[in-house]
């Protein structure tokens, strides 16, 4: 189970690296098209003639960039988010109002075909259950018609409507005291609701999985000591994690936050979520320098440091050496001393890694690198202070179940350094009863950062983050020059 709303997260920042996301649309199958509630708001309706949902009456709504036109029949209207959806004639209708029962005569969604066809909002005549408020295009608004239709007020069409009463009245344009969303939509705006993409106080993952996302199989939750982190996700959470409550993890055996102090609980150590726009949901305990301090409205550039830029910073070629052709399934620290090294391929590491204080190394892995502990060293890739370790991988960094500690109190790094991929950076859970894993220096996922282990419930999940990442700023202080070197993009100007 994910614990990051589709995350991608750079925890513990320190290279002036920042991420960003991209976030696969839903399709959900609905029992009439009323129902459809998109997060963009644009739907599409077919018919199902083999039943593969039931009773082959379904529609799909699904959210789009735009409005589509298939042979089923399209709807590509965009309509107010909470109170409207898009309906079959691509005219915006109130949620749970939609077309009736008889389609157009050739519609191929038609589900009889051979009956006879009645009236449906559309056909250009505003007859049977059809106003101006659910079928605006058969029955069309004009001030002047002798109706107070939907949209008109005694301030816009007074000869329809009627003169205004003196003083405070719905329809002035403005929300009074005495107005709310439920009474007076005109002056006050659509009351929030589920499908409006923004999590309100009223609504949760059980409630409303569209707006909330999903809610988490487990609660267990991770942290971040003594450093940054950012998400660019924008909308919905941008950073989730079940932080437990105040009463049940108690300092200073336990720190409740999402950013915490550094690991000897220095009270000014840095710790600053960073979001490009949504929400950070961490049982209101998002800091402990103050519990909703974040930064927002934050975001990269439109220039990425991935793989290709640090193997760009390091000139490698076409086709470099490969310093691990002989060892790639279990990858030993080189013992020849230069500045990068290269691998062509998936990579794995399963014996220690030990760096001393004045090594470094930059590891380049052109493929997935998989970083595994079996023979449960604990402590299995080390960087002592002064020394600088990085591993940049153009796919996946997979650190297997076995690289943790099955003490839970041990707070001990199981991999340090600096680990960047254009993948996914997925800590990986056994499904059962998972070891605590301990990341020192940065990670940075560009595709997402997947942390699902938990301690199988119990008191455990509510006493000690399942993932914890500290921040290391003398990884910043030790990084070689091609590590820190900025991009840039040139542009003729006049």
């Amino acid at each position: 189970m994910r614990k990051l709303n589709r995350l991608i997260l750079i925890i513990v920042l320190g290279l002036g690296l920042f991420i960003g996301f991209h976030a696969t649309g839903r399709v959900k199958q609905v029992k009439a098209l009323g129902d459809c509630i998109c997060n963009d708001w644009q739907c599409t309706s077919y018919y199902d003639p083999d039943g593969l949902y039931g009773s082959g009456e379904y529609s799909t709504c699904e959210c789009v960039d735009s409005g589509w036109n298939a042979d089923e029949g399209s709807c590509s209207a965009s309509c107010t988010p909470g109170y409207y959806v898009c309906n079959r004639d691509s005219q915006c209708c109130p949620i749970g109002i939609v077309d009736p029962t008889p389609w157009p005569s050739g519609d191929p969604g038609d589900p009889d075909p051979g009956g006879e066809d009645g009236p449906w909002c559309g056909d250009g005549a505003c007859n049977g259950s059809e106003d101006s408020f659910n079928c605006p295009s058969d029955c069309t608004v004009s001030c002047g018609d002798g109706s107070c239709n939907y949209g008109e007020t005694c301030s816009s069409c007074e000869g329809d409507c009627g003169a205004c009463p003196p003083g405070e009245f719905c329809g002035d344009g403005l929300c009074s005291i005495t107005e709310s969303c439920n009474t007076c939509v005109v002056d006050c705006g659509v009351c929030p609701a589920c499908g409006d993409f923004a999590c309100a106080g009223f609504e949760t993952c059980s409630s409303c999985e569209l707006d909330c996302g999903v809610c988490p199989s487990n609660f267990a939750w991770w942290q971040v000591r003594g450093g940054n982190f950012a998400s660019e996700s924008d909308n919905g959470y941008a950073i989730r994690s079940v932080i437990p409550d105040i009463a049940v993890c108690i300092e200073p055996s336990c720190y409740p936050y999402l950013s915490a102090t550094d690991l000897v609980n220095t009270p000014d150590s840095d710790g600053v979520p960073l979001i490009a726009g949504g929400e950070i949901s961490a049982n209101g305990q998002i800091s402990a320098r103050a519990t909703e301090t974040y930064a927002d409205a934050t975001s990269r550039t439109r220039l990425r440091e991935t793989y290709s830029h640090f193997y760009s910073q390091y000139s490698l070629g076409l086709s470099p050496d490969d310093d691990f052709a002989g060892s790639f399934d279990d990858a030993l620290k080189p013992v020849v001393s230069q500045d990068a090294y290269f691998h062509s391929g998936n990579m794995t590491i399963q014996s220690p890694w030990s760096v001393a204080d004045g090594e470094s190394y930059v590891v380049f892995v052109d493929g997935d690198l998989t970083i595994e502990d079996p023979l449960s060293v604990g402590e299995l890739i080390t960087v002592d202070e002064g020394g600088f370790l990085a591993f940049v991988a153009s796919g996946d960094i997979d650190i297997a179940d076995t690289v943790g500690h099955s003490v839970l109190t041990n707070t001990a790094g199981n991999v340090e350094g600096v680990y960047i991929a254009d993948g996914i950076i997925d800590i990986m859970s056994n499904g059962g009863m998972d070891q605590r894993f301990v990341g020192e220096g940065t990670f940075a996922g560009w595709t997402d950062v997947v942390m699902a282990r938990d301690y199988n419930g119990g008191v455990d999940n509510d006493l000690y983050p399942a993932e914890t990442f500290v921040y290391r700023p003398d990884f910043v202080k030790n990084a070689p020059e091609k590590m820190k070197r900025s991009q840039m993009l040139w542009q003729e100007t006049n």
